[in-house]
């Protein structure tokens, strides 16, 4: 038999969680809010490097705040690691999205295909 004190309280006396809440972690678990959030990447990219750097990347996805962003050729990896990073942070930084992204990281991909 139970001890004393775990008869005490038979039921959870927590407050419950909100249906928001609870939404949103099934949600998550399921993934079901994945690909609208990897369109409000790829449209935050978009907007910061330009139609010219766009076509020629794809966002991968965000991890604690480091945004990884394929690249289609080597050439282009080391123009954007060594000389556009700065520039294209701060045109991330300057977005009113609610996204906020610390680091870039380009990995070179051959195929940029979905």
């Amino acid at each position: 038999m139970g001890s004393p004190q775990s008869r005490r309280v038979p039921y959870d006396t927590s407050e419950p969680e909100s249906l928001g809440g609870v939404l949103s972690k099934l949600f998550a678990l399921r993934g079901l809010g994945r690909p609208q959030a990897q369109r409000q990447l790829q449209e935050l990219w978009q907007r910061a490097a330009g139609p010219e750097l766009d076509s020629q990347t794809r966002v991968l996805h965000l991890k604690n705040g480091v945004l990884h962003v394929a690249v289609s050729n080597s050439a282009l990896l080391g123009e954007l690691a060594a000389f556009r990073k700065t520039e294209l942070l701060q045109a991330l930084a300057a977005d009113t999205a609610s996204i906020r992204v610390r680091d870039l990281k380009f990995k070179l991909r051959g195929t940029l295909s979905q």
